[in-house]
């Protein structure tokens, strides 16, 4: 018996949205580009670039979308469609508008990588020898409403049998430095396979097409084709479930279980929204003692070979200093792959409160003070009595 097909709610139109509308109305939702921050969270592996803690942040500060709605009719009907950029003016006897309004939100990597995705969708369409369209709409997983997602491109495939146009093909388009060719010719990444497969549960499609375009040549151009797996679309829905039931819905603030590379911004948002979302008692607790005492464990791991480390290095000083007996005479020497020479060394010290108190001006211009929240682990140094008890 074949399955029968599910409608996806159309959340938003965002032909008629503004850029920094369509960001409002993406927080209503997990969106296909947020899904890997919270798989790789819940598998213990590190995010490359985004924080489950910022992720969290930016959804708690979504707003109704009756208010969206608003908002967005009111700009409609105010300006009777798109703010025209301005000003205009006559050149050459003809009435012109710049291309862009100088006051207007503009980032050159996005509209770039915006612009790139539609050539690769023309090139698609005439090589596969298929209209693709842009759907330009927000949608809504029927029965999962906290699953969004904005498809970039629908191909549209004859059926097989038929041969009527009605096959309707997801179409994800990446663009990607020639450095990155040779390994995206080998798979697919992870995030962006999980790309796929978020926008085909939501949009209920059975394909999927990835292109990528490296270094702007068709010589750099790689196609993959993904079918629709139901196992894993299942487990990426019960991931988005556990994070948006459980941690956006409750305002319940999620422990990042691996730092991003930019470990100090993950530090600066947990510091700066642990007062706002507390989280109970008995989850604060759970796992505490474990995490202790693995804390305690690899201290010890951490210590011996600091200390070990410090040994050699000391044993390593004295053999210089025996070296630098037998070179008192020579500039510069070498025995086998050991070179030797003398150097001067300059050193620099400060006293930063000093020139504050003395010259406040000129602390001021050349100095910087950054504070910046930090999270510190110790461990407690047994006392005499312990050390007596052990010994």
């Amino acid at each position: 018996m074949p399955r029968q097909k599910t409608e996806p709610v159309v959340l938003a139109d965002t032909s008629r949205l503004t850029f920094s509308e369509r960001l409002e109305y993406q927080k209503l939702g997990i969106m296909a580009d947020d899904l890997p921050t919270i798989y790789l969270n819940n598998r213990m592996e590190k995010a490359e670039y985004d924080s489950v803690l910022g992720l969290f942040l930016e959804k708690m500060s979504r707003r109704p979308k009756a208010e969206l709605d608003e908002e967005v009719q009111a700009r409609l009907t105010g300006n009777q469609g798109w703010p025209k950029p301005g000003p205009e003016m006559t050149l050459f006897g003809v009435e012109r508008r710049p291309v862009i309004d100088v006051n207007e939100e503009f980032e050159l990597t996005i509209a770039h990588s915006y612009t790139l995705k539609r050539v690769i969708a023309k090139y698609l369409s005439v090589r596969l020898g298929v209209p693709v369209y842009s759907p330009s709409l927000l949608l809504q997983h029927p029965h999962h409403p906290y699953m969004l997602a904005k498809p970039d491109f629908i191909a549209v495939f004859p059926d097989p049998e038929t041969g009527e146009l009605n096959r309707l093909v997801n179409v994800k388009c990446k663009t990607a430095t020639y450095w990155k060719l040779e390994e995206l010719k080998n798979q697919i990444p992870m995030e962006h396979e999980l790309l796929c497969r978020h926008e085909m549960a939501v949009a209920d499609l059975d394909e999927t097409i990835l292109a990528y375009l490296c270094d702007n040549n068709e010589g750099g151009f790689v196609l993959y084709h993904l079918d629709r797996d139901r196992i894993a679309e299942t487990k990426i829905i019960q991931c988005a479930k556990s994070f948006w039931n459980g941690y956006v819905e409750q305002g319940l603030l999620p422990i990042p279980t691996m730092p991003s590379d930019a470990a100090e911004r993950d530090i600066a948002l947990y510091a700066a929204s642990r007062r706002r979302y507390r989280r109970p008692p008995d989850v604060l607790k759970r796992g505490m003692a474990e995490l202790a005492a693995a804390y305690e464990s690899q201290k010890e791991v951490c210590d011996h070979y600091k200390t070990a480390f410090e040994d050699a290095k000391e044993e390593l000083a004295q053999i210089e200093h025996q070296l630098s007996a037998l070179m008192l005479d020579n500039a510069e020497g070498q025995c086998g792959d050991v070179k030797m020479r003398w150097t001067s060394r300059k050193t620099r010290s400060v006293d930063m409160d000093g020139l504050a108190a003395a010259y406040p001006d000129i602390y001021a211009r050349f100095v910087t003070e950054k504070v910046r929240p930090g999270f510190e682990v110790k461990l407690k140094k047994p006392t005499k009595k312990k050390e007596q008890e052990a010994a």
